[in-house]
């Protein structure tokens, strides 16, 4: 197995003699090496703008930018590389999909539904459309075991049903959600579907084609990648009723003293000059992940197994919630506060997320006010947990 722990400068450093242990994955990740140099790349040799100048290195810059475009298109399987628009991240993503699609698209008496398990990034937006248009907000509950009531589906998901906004995976508890099921109920009624893919797609493959959503959303800083850039996957066929939330230069075909005609998505969803070394730079990070998929999955399956297998063995913890999950737990430990126990763990160098995660649903939901959330990624080892179970216990 490939020690991908050495392809990661961020994680050489120790502290007092100890080595540097990153559970805080879900959060955000380490960049490897060649993601770190494809980005210094991109700022020395093409700092030109992009899709405006006609002199060679702004023409070359545009070039490798749009090529990112076409490897994410490949990377999900998207039937073109215009069914991909570069955001700052998953919540703007979110954003537009909201108030740029549906906005436009809901009126009194329509249904919007996501669930108990949200990111507050995909329940904020849909709380303002809601009261904008008049529109219900309904909710999938989350069952005792941390996963979604399945069996509630078909009375949730209903003719009035205009658009179910759903996480991939939990990124408070981890819980990874049967989305074929819920997409399968949402397409029955003719819903528009959304997911989250957050804290899925570095880790496992995804074909949007197969799955048959709409929309796809996904942050490169979750990813390996540069921070600052997000992936917003729309179906073709949205395009038409999309509408920017920013408006500026580069989007306009035409413009009187009173109006302007804009340009097509994406153009015309990617205003201003956007984060051109980072998107650039991204391209480097999903060929990595592209070629080493297969070890990624492997190790991380069996470290993530180790993690649950160890902690269960410790008795002061409570682990939340019991449904199948990926890469992530939250767990609480008895007579103690999680953010004492991410203090204490920090003086061993090991990193791991204390709170609600910004996911308050959730932990209102399964009954806790802060967890300790652990993390995984492609770089962490048997080892590492091994380490954080001893400084627990």
């Amino acid at each position: 197995m490939k020690n991908f722990k050495n392809d990661f400068p961020f994680l050489q450093t120790k502290k007092n003699g100890n080595p540097f242990i990153f559970l805080d994955s879900a959060a955000t990740t380490p960049k490897p090496e060649c993601v770190i140099d494809a980005l210094t790349d991109a700022y020395t040799k093409h700092s030109a703008p992009v899709h405006r100048g006609i002199y060679a290195a702004a023409e070359e810059t545009t070039t490798l930018l749009e090529k990112t475009r076409k490897t994410a298109a490949q990377f999900f399987n998207a039937s073109s590389e215009k069914e991909i628009i570069f955001t700052s991240g998953t919540t703007e993503s979110l954003n537009l999909v909201a108030f740029g699609f549906f906005s436009h698209q809901l009126k009194k008496g329509d249904q919007i539904v996501i669930s108990e398990l949200e990111h507050n990034a995909n329940v904020l937006p849909w709380q303002q459309i809601a009261k904008k248009t008049g529109a219900t907000l309904d909710y999938i509950s989350v069952t005792e075991s941390g996963d979604l009531d399945y069996d509630l589906l078909d009375s949730i998901i209903t003719k009035k049903t205009k658009v179910v906004s759903i996480a991939h995976a939990s990124n408070a508890i981890g819980t990874l959600v049967d989305i074929n099921t819920i997409i399968g109920r949402a397409k029955k009624v003719e819903a528009f579907v959304c997911i989250d893919a957050a804290q899925t797609a570095a880790h496992m493959s995804i074909d949007v084609q197969d799955l048959d959503i709409d929309f796809l959303v996904c942050s490169s800083h979750k990813m390996y990648g540069p921070h600052g850039v997000g992936i917003l996957y729309a179906k073709k066929t949205t395009h038409d009723q999309f509408f920017p939330l920013r408006f500026g230069g580069g989007i306009v075909l035409n413009i009187t003293h009173q109006s302007a005609s804009l340009l097509s998505v994406p153009t015309r969803l990617e205003a201003g000059t956007p984060p051109i070394a980072e998107i650039i730079a991204l391209k480097t990070t999903l060929n990595y992940i592209t070629k080493h998929r297969n070890h990624i999955e492997k190790n991380e399956s069996e470290v993530f197994v180790h993690l649950l297998t160890e902690l269960e063995k410790i008795k002061k913890i409570n682990i939340i919630g019991s449904a199948p999950k990926l890469n992530t737990v939250s767990f609480t430990v008895e007579s103690y506060h999680a953010h004492d126990i991410a203090t204490l763990l920090d003086q061993h160098n090991i990193a791991v997320r204390a709170g609600t995660h910004c996911a308050h649903l959730v932990s209102q939901v399964m009954n806790y006010r802060s967890s300790i959330r652990v993390s995984i990624g492609m770089y962490t080892e048997k080892i590492d947990i091994d380490r954080f179970i001893e400084v627990v216990k």
